[in-house]
């Protein structure tokens, strides 16, 4: 998810490559389901296909907390696959 304007300043300048770090540290995969970054993917909890966006989430919700173990590779969201 786009970091909003107004909060660009509690991220810290390399945000970048700490994104780029988690993401490779999860394998490109969601670490709770393990649904893969950008796919197509049949998700067995919904029995529906859905495309994959990963976002890097913060488990407090402080984006200036930047401990790795507080941030797991997570969809955004999951949408249904269009016929």
């Amino acid at each position: 998810m786009p970091i909003k304007p107004e909060n660009r300043k509690l991220y810290p300048a390399d945000w970048k490559a700490i994104r780029a770090e988690v993401l490779e540290r999860a394998g490109h995969k969601c670490e709770k389901c393990g649904a893969p970054n950008h796919k197509r993917y049949w998700h067995p909890n919904t029995d529906y296909t859905v495309w994959v966006v990963l976002t890097i989430a913060h488990l407090d919700h402080n984006p200036q907390n930047n401990g790795h173990s507080r941030r797991p590779a997570e969809p955004r969201r999951a949408l249904p696959e269009m016929p």
